[in-house]
């Protein structure tokens, strides 16, 4: 290391050019890489999934669920199973171990649950499928007093726009019932005619077909030949033949069935500030950029707005960049104040160019690791930027040690080429020694196991590969630019703003070195001399910290508990209830939400357009979106619905702000209803309700 110091010191151009390919591959990197609110992880879970239409949640469990379970146990690489037996439909999941290979996990148990025989007659095929980490980039609300078929046609119009932009490969349509075509024969009719369900099935199968018919050779080339006959509407499938007769009359299915060109039967459906509504989401999958992909969908929404029928409304529900900028934002506004601080703090007890060079030592060594950032797999995030800020003081205090010792030594030396490689040299060792002591202390984060281990592990490379940098910052680019400074002339040396400067930074530095003289050295001789004593003191000190926290006094939280901007009232009904009764309940809390944001706006003095409480959006036979996970694919269920109130950014809206829903009334399904910021709960005011029901609440913490 000696010799490199001198080499470097010797030679100020391979310092510069040193750290100008440290600055500029840092750019490259930062721009060429995508923005995310949080690393993706592989959450390592299979799904298995079996519709049983019709069917009890006993049932599923009985005919469906245990038969999974039964062939699944004892499968390697399995660490926990869970089957939950829902309404015409058993769903299994399960979590591999960090170890164990996915696909080879995934391959086996669709072997084993394929080979599954005893499943009731009535289920569809298993759909086994790992699940794969998708953050929710945006939600584009489709909305109007309209019906569903025409939302959804619109809503799927768009869907295949957004997925042609740029950046973004899935997009779904949410809160819409599947497509189905159904036929509906009756018992009378089948008798009349002499069919069975049988022969009609039979004669669909045969009818709505596509078939590849060979090929012939002909003088002019080969002719393909090819039968289309597959039916995709209810109209194709109404022109199907079921049965001729020996007098040439043809009975078609439109003659004994009622065919359907609708939607799946259940109950699946959303409403927007009142209007009925469909969702389209865009998912961030991969190295797509939240940011981009966010203001592409925002630039198509502002654009489309006028093309859409009349009586349709466009809004942004959901927009995760909003938050994902206002983290990164904030982080690193605390970065570059952290910065200005340290600059300040420096110029007020070294010179101004030395202060400046160690300043400077942060932002190279940070572009250094950014530089770095597309060899490790990493991108910048919120964790990104947080173990920048949480790295900032590491670094500025190698610096710091350097400088310092460099700048003391030019009072003792000839040349400031001897100070530059004396310092450096005297400091190596506690610095290097004190940088890999800090990265054995991170050490354990980058070697955890499991998912979170894969989490988390972005802070401790983030910080490891900081301090790399830290290390060739200071030890190789600050003595070369600390011994080729220029401490003879300065601009405007003779200007009374520099000579005040000079005397207030000197006032500053002259204070420090009797403080470090007249009190700290003799308090450190004390402590020497008295050491027992300042090991008693230190491991008390430890106690009462332990003691602190083992009294619950100090109490440990893995996350901090942060408002977020949406509040979710869940309304769970037992299952096979009509749905008019899940609806009304809903339409209840709805209600009394647009009274209650009127009520606000009213007390705070703003336009109802400036109330707290931005937008409600209820869904039924669903739970509402939250920030991230796949779309509901089925009808829904009629026991279900959840209720959003979205609200506005918490630096405009009064703290401490507590919402409370009187839903009670004559035909009301609960007496009241209390949401807060953090949570919700039910405050009933009569021994019971109307029908059993619960009601259950969450905060968002996006």
């Amino acid at each position: 290391m000696e010799k490199s110091i001198a080499w470097f010191t010797d030679n100020p151009v391979a310092a510069n050019l040193l750290m100008l390919i440290l600055i500029v591959g840092g750019f490259f990197s930062l721009n060429s890489m995508h923005k995310e609110e949080f690393p993706s992880i592989e959450p390592g879970i299979i799904q298995i999934t079996i519709p049983y239409l019709g069917a009890a949640p006993v049932e599923a469990e009985k005919a469906v669920c245990i038969r999974v379970e039964e062939a699944i146990e004892g499968l390697d690489g399995i660490e926990r199973m869970t089957a939950t037996a829902s309404e015409g439909v058993c769903t299994v999941f399960l979590e591999v171990f960090a170890d164990a290979d996915l696909t080879v996990t995934l391959n086996e148990v669709k072997s084993r649950v394929d080979a599954i025989n005893t499943f009731p007659s009535e289920t569809e095929k298993p759909i086994v499928s790992s699940l794969q980490f998708r953050g929710k980039t945006i939600s584009v609300v489709v909305s109007g007093e309209t019906d569903e078929a025409t939302l959804k046609l619109v809503a799927e119009g768009m869907r295949d726009d957004i997925a042609a932009l740029e950046g973004i490969s899935q997009v779904s349509v949410n809160y819409a019932k599947p497509w189905e075509i159904s036929i509906e024969v009756s018992e009378q009719v089948l008798r009349q005619y002499s069919l069975t369900m049988t022969d009609v099935a039979n004669a669909i199968r045969r009818a709505s077909l596509d078939m590849p018919g060979g090929s012939i050779k002909t003088d002019g080339g080969e002719v393909l030949i090819r039968s289309q006959g597959q039916a995709y509407s209810g109209t194709d499938f109404e022109r199907i033949e079921i049965l001729s007769r020996a007098d040439g009359s043809k009975i078609t299915l439109a003659d004994i069935a009622i065919v359907k060109d609708a939607f799946q039967e259940g109950f699946l459906g959303a409403k927007y500030d009142g209007r009925r509504a469909v969702t389209i989401t865009v998912y961030r999958v991969g190295d797509e950029d939240t940011i981009t992909s966010a203001d592409s969908v925002k630039a198509y929404v502002a654009q489309k707005s006028a093309e859409v029928p009349e009586g349709l409304n466009l809004d942004v529900w959901i927009d995760e960049s909003i938050p994902l900028n206002r983290r990164i934002d904030a982080l690193t506004k605390n970065a570059y104040a952290g910065l200005v601080l340290v600059l300040l703090i420096l110029t007020l007890f070294l010179r101004f160019k030395v202060a400046l060079w160690v300043a400077a030592g942060i932002p190279i060594a940070v572009l250094g690791a950014i530089w770095m950032f597309p060899v490790a797999g990493l991108n910048i995030s919120s964790l990104t930027v947080l173990a920048f800020i949480l790295v900032l003081g590491i670094v500025v205090d190698d610096a710091i040690v350097v400088g310092e010792r460099i700048f003391s030594f030019e009072s003792k030396t000839d040349t400031k080429r001897e100070a530059a490689i004396l310092g450096a040299n005297e400091v190596v060792t506690p610095v290097v020694f004190g940088v890999l002591t800090t990265m054995a202390a991170f050490l354990p984060i980058l070697i955890l196991d499991g998912r979170m281990g894969a989490f988390f592990s972005t802070i401790g490379w983030v910080v490891v590969i900081c301090l790399v940098f830290s290390i060739v910052e200071c030890m190789l680019i600050l003595p070369a630019h600390l011994s080729h400074r220029n401490t003879e002339t300065y601009p405007f040396k003779e200007t009374r703003f520099v000579q005040s400067w000079i005397r207030f930074q000197s006032f500053f530095a002259d204070h420090l070195q009797g403080f470090a003289d007249n009190v700290y050295r003799p308090f450190l001789i004390k402590t020497l001399q008295w050491r027992w004593v300042t090991w008693a003191v230190g491991t008390g000190i430890l106690l009462m910290a332990l003691a602190l926290v083992a009294s619950g006094r100090v109490i440990f939280q893995f996350f901090p508990a942060i408002e977020g901007d949406r509040v979710y009232a869940t309304l769970l009904m037992p299952e096979g209830i009509n749905v008019e009764l899940t609806e009304r309940g809903a339409l209840q809390i709805e209600q009394s939400v647009v009274a209650l944001r009127q009520e606000i706006a009213e007390d705070l003095g703003r336009d109802l357009d400036d109330s707290p409480i931005l937008h409600v959006f209820a869904s039924i036979g669903s739970n509402a979106a939250r920030s991230s996970g796949p779309p509901s694919k089925t009808a829904g269920g009629s026991h279900l619905a959840e209720v959003v109130l979205d609200l506005a950014p918490i630096e405009d809206r009064p703290g401490g702000l507590l919402i409370v829903l009187p839903v009670a009334g004559e035909n009301s399904l609960a007496p009241s209803l209390t949401l807060s910021i953090y949570n919700l709960t039910l405050t009933p005011s009569a021994p019971e309700t109307r029908y059993p029901c619960r009601y259950e609440g969450v905060m968002s913490k996006n």
